[in-house]
C-alpha cells in the first residue's frame, strides 16, 4: 500500500488510519516513515532484482477506509533467483580456515556454526 499521489492530504489520512487500526500498539513513527518513503523505496526494488507492478485499480487495505495504490510482484522463482544473484555479488570475498585446509575449500563469510569451521 502506498499513499495516493493525487491527493496531498492522503498521507495524513493514511497515517491516521494506521494509528486507529493499531489501537496504540503500533509504532506511529515507523508508520510515518513508511508513508513518507514507500514510493522511493519501491523505486529501488528493481536494483535488488524485484520488479514491482502497480495494480490497475487502487484497493482498500484491511485497516483502511480509502483506496490506495497497491504494488505487487510476480514470478517468485525468478525474483528469488535475481535477488540471490544480486546479494551474492555484494558479498565480500573472504576465506575462513577449514578443519582441513589442505582440501582447498573456502567457506562463505556467513557460517551457521563458526565453532565447527574454526576448530582444527
Amino acid at each position: 500500500m502506498a499513499p495516493r499521489r493525487d491527493d496531498p492530504d492522503d498521507a495524513r489520512l493514511f497515517l491516521q488510519e494506521m494509528n486507529e487500526a493499531g489501537q496504540g500498539m503500533n509504532n506511529a513513527d515507523l508508520g510515518r516513515i513508511y508513508i513518507e518513503e514507500i514510493h522511493d523505496r519501491i523505486a529501488e526494488l528493481p536494483g535488488l532484482g524485484i520488479e514491482p507492478r502497480l495494480m490497475e485499480q487502487n484497493r482498500v487495505a484491511c485497516f483502511a477506509r480509502r483506496e490506495r495504490a497497491l504494488y505487487f510482484w510476480e514470478d517468485w522463482d525468478g525474483t528469488r533467483r535475481r535477488v540471490r544473484d544480486r546479494l551474492s555479488a555484494w558479498q565480500p570475498p573472504c576465506t575462513i580456515a577449514t578443519p582441513k585446509p589442505s582440501t582447498n575449500m573456502c567457506h562463505s563469510c556467513c557460517i551457521k556454526k563458526p565453532k565447527t569451521a574454526m576448530s582444527a
